[in-house]
């Protein structure tokens, strides 16, 4: 309980909250109106319900984890292409300090 009390709000929780209130919001949706109007698997809010929670959120958080890490293998690969291309082109420059007058 002590961890609730301190818990602070951070930016990652509102995907992750958004995704949990829009598939409530199907499905609250799914049980007002007509049946075969909207699909949905039918979870009578019992713990079919808090299935088809999680699989909603991994079906979001997998692609999103999978872009992030292709985006930062893509980032140190460009970072390590400019640090070769640094130390090549100091490599090719005479040394300053070596010269004197």
């Amino acid at each position: 309980m002590k961890l609730l009390r301190k818990a602070e709000l951070s930016w990652e929780m509102a995907p992750l909250t958004t995704c949990i209130g829009l598939e409530l919001g199907r499905v609250a949706l799914v049980e007002a109106t007509k049946p075969n109007w909207l699909f949905a698997i039918d979870a009578h809010w019992d713990w079919w319900l808090g299935l088809t929670v999680i699989a909603t959120l991994m079906s979001v958080a997998s692609p999103l984890k999978i872009w992030n890490n292709t985006r930062i293998e893509m980032n140190l690969e460009r970072h390590q292409q400019l640090a070769a291309e640094g130390a090549h082109g100091c490599a090719l420059q005479p040394d300053q300090s070596s010269f004197s007058l």
